[in-house]
């Protein structure tokens, strides 16, 4: 752990840090990140890069640093489509427990599909206009990626009836 300052100092301006990665010993140094321990002794994600050894980042607050690692790919969970689209919304829970969720893609029928966030709750949704997908019922094929901060990628894919 790095302790810089006194915890929770807020600075005027952002900061360049360089800390170095003890006991580099990751194949993909991809999965290090770093994290900042907040006023509830979390820690929480810190954008941050990795290089020669090092972990690279611009901070506005002094505290704790710790260099972790994630080698732990997203959670998907396709909520409400289980063979049937019942409603005109696909909901789909992404979960990542480190870093937490980079970006996503989502195809139907092999097009791309635009979903909307909802990272209160954890998910993405999208809500069916009828132009993209027709209800006619007729099979359909869902292929969702997500990817976490560290480039842990899950892939999930179903077919449903819409």
């Amino acid at each position: 752990m790095y302790h810089l300052g006194e915890a929770g100092t807020p600075l005027h301006r952002k900061i360049d840090i360089a800390l170095a990665v003890k006991n580099d010993i990751l194949k993909n140094p991809q999965a290090y990140y770093l994290a900042y321990r907040n006023h509830k002794n979390e820690w929480e994600y810190v954008n941050a890069r990795y290089e020669n050894g090092w972990m690279l980042a611009s901070v506005n607050r002094l505290g704790d640093y710790q260099i972790m690692a994630d080698t732990i790919s997203p959670k998907i969970s396709l909520t409400n489509i289980d063979n049937d689209l019942k409603n005109d919304l696909i909901r789909i829970l992404v979960q990542d427990q480190e870093t937490d969720i980079a970006r996503y893609q989502v195809y139907i029928d092999g097009k791309w599909a635009l979903f909307e966030d909802d990272y209160k709750r954890d998910a993405i949704f999208y809500r069916v206009d009828g132009i993209a997908l027709q209800r006619n019922g007729s099979q359909h094929h869902l292929k969702v990626r997500v990817w976490d901060f560290c480039g842990n990628c899950t892939e999930k894919e179903t077919l449903f009836i819409y």
